[in-house]
């Protein structure tokens, strides 16, 4: 039952409403209407079972004045659950954070001043935060509180930073119940982590191993909104609902009858313990894709919903030759693990669109990082199992800062390079690529594991 408050004096017209999508129009439609007259300030409830309720979209309270001098309060709905009812949640928030004490202290203060220094705040209780920080660059005795720990840990990227958290997590048995993937340079409103947990406490118990997926918006323009949840092709992203103004109603009500997504990106992730154990970790891909790797591995049922998201830096403004590198390596593993047919035409064409883009763009030392990925894929499992994360990501940025310094041929030299290590390529992915699919196949649960991790960042 969906319990409707609000505070009222004199007379007014309160209609509970339903709102759907339609087209590209919103259908509104009354539920309930109720005519009230009340001579003091005085709470009105509107009771509706909406269990019969099928479909997507809204409802909402109309309140319309049948005489001048209307006092309304703001209210609230609700429904009235008992405590004994609600699921045992709690959540382990982690940050992971390479150097970016500014972002990161921003935000613990919003979630100081907003939760934890809150009295009357009772989410608190369901919420402590891991930040593990790569760059061992904070303060324990400036970060630290009853609530909030800091990892100071080997430099992993994002991948090792929350698995570090995960495992954190895991260690404490019993006291958690989902695990919360957030970056270190968002902006968040607490009010979010509050509709999370609330949610999480309500929901059905059949449905215990759902996540929860925040959408980003872009912080240069922040009623837009960057993505809602996505999904891996072989070949490209499909950012949901990509670009919608989120001030317009039918964007929200677009975003109410998405299809289930297959990821949601780690700027805000919610994912249940239960889906996780120590032999099911994230894989070592230091950035870039290991949060759609391990969506499409462990998430059974993902849930995007309005009201729950963040603010984001745009991805336009972050591009890098290592970024390419890890873009292209990753997303080779990626196919090989999960796509089965066409894996060798998707693969040869993530490498050829990588090195062509850049190209084209005149970033000839991004085309050659590109190659350098497919190189380091062709490797196999092995690769992945004896590299030290932290030295393969200085060797690339070696390799940047001599590529960039030794610029001396012309675009023509560079193309004509270019061509040639695609061909070399195309033929050693064909001859290779059965091979590679069993490789991986066979061998993750080498580097998916707790001992591998543990290893890797020297706990």
């Amino acid at each position: 039952v969906l319990e409707g408050h609000v505070k009222i004096r004199v007379e007014a017209q309160l209609r509970l409403m339903k709102a759907e999508q339609k087209g590209r129009t919103v259908q509104r439609t009354a539920l309930l209407t109720q005519q009230v007259r009340r001579e003091q300030l005085e709470a009105v409830t509107l009771l509706y079972d909406f269990s019969r309720e099928t479909g997507n979209g809204f409802l909402y309270l109309e309140v319309t004045a049948l005489s001048k001098e209307v006092v309304l309060e703001p209210g609230y709905y609700g429904s009235p659950i008992p405590d004994a009812r609600l699921n045992p949640t709690k959540l382990a928030a982690v940050i992971c954070t390479y150097k970016r004490e500014d972002y990161v202290k921003r935000n613990l203060q919003h979630l100081n001043q907003s939760i934890f220094a809150q009295p009357q705040q009772e989410i608190a209780r369901y919420l402590d935060v891991f930040v593990v920080d790569n760059g061992k660059t904070l303060d324990r005795a400036v970060i630290e509180t009853e609530q909030i720990r800091l990892f100071p840990n080997k430099n992993c990227g994002g991948s090792g930073g929350f698995t570090r958290g995960i495992i954190e997590a895991l260690r404490r048995k019993g006291e958690f119940s989902h695990v919360l993937l957030m970056d270190d340079d968002i902006l968040l409103e607490s009010n979010v982590l509050i509709k999370t947990i609330r949610f999480l406490q309500i929901v059905r118990p059949e449905h215990a191993d759902l996540a929860i997926g925040g959408s980003m918006l872009r912080l240069n323009r922040m009623q837009i909104q960057h993505e809602a949840g996505g999904r891996w092709t072989g070949y490209r992203i499909i950012n949901y609902n990509h670009n919608l103004d989120l001030t317009e109603n039918i964007s929200l009500l677009q975003n109410e009858a998405l299809e289930p997504p297959q990821y949601n990106a780690w700027w805000y992730c919610c994912i249940p313990l239960c889906l996780i154990d120590e032999n099911n970790l994230p894989l070592p891909f230091f950035i870039k894709v290991d949060d759609i790797e391990y969506g499409m591995r462990i998430t059974r049922k993902l849930l995007v919903m309005n009201g729950v998201g963040i603010w984001h830096e745009p991805f336009e403004k972050k591009q890098s030759p290592q970024l390419t590198y890890y873009d292209t390596r990753n997303k080779l593993v990626v196919n090989t693990l999960y796509e089965d047919r066409h894996l060798l035409l998707k693969n040869l064409l993530i490498v050829l669109r990588y090195m062509g883009k850049n190209l084209l763009r005149g970033y000839p030392e991004m085309a050659e990082f590109a190659v350098m990925g497919c190189r380091d894929y062709l490797k196999g499992i092995s690769y992945f199992k004896e590299m030290d994360l932290e030295q393969q990501h200085e060797i690339i940025l070696v390799n940047y800062r001599k590529i960039s310094a030794d610029k001396k041929h012309s675009d023509f030299y560079y193309w004509m390079t270019a061509i040639l290590q695609y061909v070399v390529l195309f033929f050693k992915m064909s001859i290779s690529y059965k091979y590679l699919k069993d490789d991986y196949a066979c061998n993750i649960e080498k580097i998916k594991c707790v001992e591998y991790w543990k290893k890797q960042l020297e706990i």
